[in-house]
């Protein structure tokens, strides 16, 4: 393996070799294993660990980088020296030049902003916020304040373990993790609950809301709904995101026309209460405290 390296990085291999083989094929091959990994469950499931992986991957981005393209460079012009000024040296060499930079926009744009949010995540430490869970009404109701952030499904589960006379859970926050809010949302449907908010409930705590057996909220609170965000998905990917919450709405019985706004607007909606009820979202309202 290390010759391989060697070889590669001094230009040794034949063009074709070193364009096709070395760059072409082995980034298709890396590009396939590392999209296939499960990394929806991996974040649910071990965040801090998933968040490590990512960011030794952007930081293995930039050495394996240069070692592909100068590789292709070297053996382009070792190419164009002994075949003389071919289209095929030079080509190879454009198409390195535009590699370089394709791939100094993605560390910049995509790279910093992923290596920001996931170097906290890594650490325990959520960029988005916190969240604090208490127990109330005579341990019949659990209050969830702030953020959906990884663990709180974890923290949740074990109040509801320790208090089983639990029958709601009520969620005051403006969003947080997708995934962590599906997590939530899938306890919250195994138990039955019912969801309530008092202060309002947006963005991702509104795929944990949905969820309740019944739905109640105070005539003054809001349910916001938009699309997701995050540096580096892809407009694909993110969509591939909201056909599953789409779906999962409809099962609930949620109006299409609202299901189709709630994922297609950049900026918080914030239906009237009367229209939550008339459309399935909220199943009743519960006086303001």
């Amino acid at each position: 393996m290390s010759s391989f390296i060697v070889k590669h990085w001094h230009g040794r291999f034949s063009l074709p070799i070193s364009f096709w083989v070395n760059g072409v094929v082995l980034t298709l091959v890396l590009n396939e294993l590392i999209t296939n990994i499960p990394w929806a469950r991996l974040a649910a499931e071990y965040p801090k660990s998933c968040s490590s992986a990512v960011i030794f991957l952007w930081l293995l981005l930039l050495p394996f980088a240069t070692w592909q393209l100068w590789g292709i460079w070297r053996s382009a012009t070792a190419y164009l020296r002994d075949a003389g000024p071919t289209m095929w040296g030079h080509l190879a060499k454009l198409i390195v030049v535009v590699a370089a930079v394709r791939i100094a926009l993605e560390i910049g744009f995509i790279g910093v902003p992923q290596l920001i949010q996931h170097g906290q995540l890594a650490v325990g430490r959520d960029p988005l916020g916190s969240y604090e869970l208490h127990v109330i009404h005579d341990g019949t109701e659990l209050e969830a304040n702030g953020v959906i952030a990884f663990g709180i499904t974890r923290d949740v589960r074990n109040l509801l373990n320790a208090n089983p006379r639990i029958d709601t859970i009520q969620l005051n926050s403006n969003g947080g993790r997708t995934i962590e809010a599906r997590r939530l949302r899938d306890l919250i449907d195994a138990k039955g609950l019912t969801t309530s908010t008092s202060q309002g409930c947006s963005s991702a705590c509104t795929l944990a809301f949905v969820a309740g057996k019944r739905r109640l909220i105070t005539r003054n609170a809001r349910l916001g709904f938009h699309r997701y965000s995050f540096p580096g998905i892809s407009e694909a990917d993110l969509q591939r995101q909201y056909e599953i919450d789409k779906d999962d709405w409809r099962s609930r019985g949620l109006n299409a026309a609202l299901i189709n706004r709630a994922f297609s607007t950049s900026e918080i909606w914030a239906p009237d209460s009367e229209d939550l009820l008339k459309w399935g979202v909220v199943t009743g309202f519960m006086p303001s405290s």
